[in-house]
């Protein structure tokens, strides 16, 4: 029977998979796609989806967390993209990089710990498990 911590991980991984599945084979002219009444392009909701997973991330762990406007964006760019081949393989990359430190930070939690209350970025706390689903919904549910 798998552990709590094991669920939790296969969730965070599984999510995970499914955004990173469909960004495999994503062209920089489909990246660059606003559909009709959106509000960014793909490139952009994958610099959304990665930003928010290093905030949540960093809240849920970090001593000293790194707020929204103090990440370590790519290029140094919050606001704009670049549209090239290379930036979006670093938003690609910086996606794939807030997945690693979640997993790592998580196989260093003990068991009990995923109910104890983190904090989050607006001010509020939450449980470990309840900011790990929220990840985990973001990745799959805005970004299929």
């Amino acid at each position: 029977m798998r552990t709590r911590l094991e669920i939790t991980l296969q969730l965070l991984d599984s999510a995970f998979g499914i955004l990173s599945d469909n960004l495999q084979a994503l062209t920089l002219e489909e990246a660059l796609f606003v559909p009709p009444g959106g509000y960014r392009s793909i490139i952009g909701t994958i610099k959304h989806a990665a930003g928010w997973s290093h905030v949540y991330r960093s809240y849920a762990f970090d001593a000293a967390p790194t707020a929204w406007h103090a990440l370590q964006w790519p290029h140094g760019l919050r606001d704009t993209i670049i549209q090239s081949e290379a930036y979006l393989a670093d938003l690609i990359l910086w996606l794939d990089r807030s997945h690693q430190l979640w997993k790592q930070d998580l196989l260093r939690t003990p068991e009990n710990k995923l109910d104890q209350l983190r904090p989050v970025h607006w001010g509020d706390t939450m449980p470990l498990w309840d900011i790990v689903r929220t990840i985990a919904n973001h990745h799959i549910r805005r970004y299929q």
